[in-house]
């Protein structure tokens, strides 16, 4: 193609989403116009309005679902609407520069000391820039205002939140989870949430511990505490699955409402599933609860600990009883040197 000729299509490729009848079409098209290089254009409309939001697709190829590949990018039905064509070529053109944008200005207040000492707390696990929390809040909160992402609708500001999440960098996911926790998590109603986030776990965009339980804590939680039971039954049913790191969420999300006794039986049955496992963080997961359980319900947690402590690890029972008395803490870990 010479340099004067009209932009033209380079490839086409089309998919259909969604239920018989009720489906989204969605195309993605190589463009380029003159004398510019290609790009990929995602075009969606929809053929039917759907009698129900459809699911996420966090990936194009069914493949990646068995593979557990990383998210290429979310799809335009990851904001659980319909979009039109400006809507997707907004975000082609804002969401990457814009996170580009809120990476530069978190490298430029990082600190060398404190990118080396977490590196090393967590073991290389993930690579950090160095910026501690309340200064990504800040950088966050300073990034919305001036890229105009405040006025942004808040489907359009969730999708930005996710792409977060595709970072390698700590940070970069502690700044996703801020925004969710600061702008977002109690303006959607919480099934939809709760089954896009899934798809961060499904996805591998969660795999260490540190975000993880930040994302429990900062979002999980407060999720729980707005919506009740309904919401804590569907994030209490992790427990089972096969991913560490959801199946840790599943009691780790509990730790900002373990004074409410609601929902200890749900608690306790995903504690029962997680304390089988044999990694090192499903232990720890409960570890952790059954200590903040036991500033409320201490018979609950001696009885759980008792009827499963051939499960538990030295670590993690440790923890469990850290607010038992001194003579029941040696006692079960006298037990432990013994077996």
């Amino acid at each position: 193609m010479g340099h004067d000729e009209p932009p033209s299509t380079k490839h086409a490729a089309m998919s259909v989403r969604g239920d018989p009848g009720h489906a989204t079409a969605c195309f993605s098209v190589l463009m380029r116009g003159k004398n510019g290089p290609f790009i990929s254009i995602p075009l969606s409309f929809m053929m039917l309005r759907p009698r129900n939001p459809i699911r996420l697709t966090s990936w194009h190829d069914d493949r990646d679902r068995a593979s557990r590949g990383r998210i290429k990018h979310w799809s335009p039905e990851a904001t659980g609407r319909a979009t039109t064509f400006s809507d997707n070529e907004r975000r082609m053109k804002t969401a990457g520069h814009l996170i580009k944008q809120l990476q530069q200005a978190l490298d430029q207040v990082a600190s060398q000391k404190t990118k080396q000492w977490w590196q090393k707390y967590l073991r290389e696990v993930i690579p950090f820039r160095g910026v501690a929390i309340p200064e990504i809040r800040n950088q966050l909160a300073q990034w919305r205002e001036a890229s105009g992402l405040s006025t942004w609708e808040k489907h359009d500001q969730l999708l930005i939140a996710l792409q977060l999440f595709e970072s390698s960098v700590a940070e970069d996911k502690l700044a996703g989870i801020l925004y969710l926790q600061d702008y977002l998590f109690d303006r959607f109603e919480w099934k939809d949430l709760v089954e896009k986030y899934r798809y961060l776990y499904l996805n591998d965009l969660i795999f260490d511990w540190n975000t993880c339980d930040w994302f429990c804590v900062r979002v999980l939680g407060p999720t729980i505490a707005n919506n009740g039971l309904p919401c804590a039954e569907a994030i209490a049913g992790w427990a089972r699955t096969e991913n560490l790191w959801q199946a840790r969420s599943s009691v780790v999300a509990f730790v900002p409402v373990s004074a409410d006794s609601r929902y200890y039986p749900l608690i306790y049955r995903s504690c029962h599933f997680l304390i089988r496992r044999e990694e090192r963080f499903a232990k720890t997961g409960v570890g952790w609860i059954l200590r903040e359980l036991s500033k409320h319900d201490q018979n609950g947690v001696q009885e759980f600990v008792q009827s499963h402590l051939e499960s538990f690890s030295r670590e993690s029972i440790k923890n469990a009883l850290k607010y038992f008395n001194d003579s029941d803490q040696k006692s079960y870990l006298k037990w432990f040197k013994t077996r």
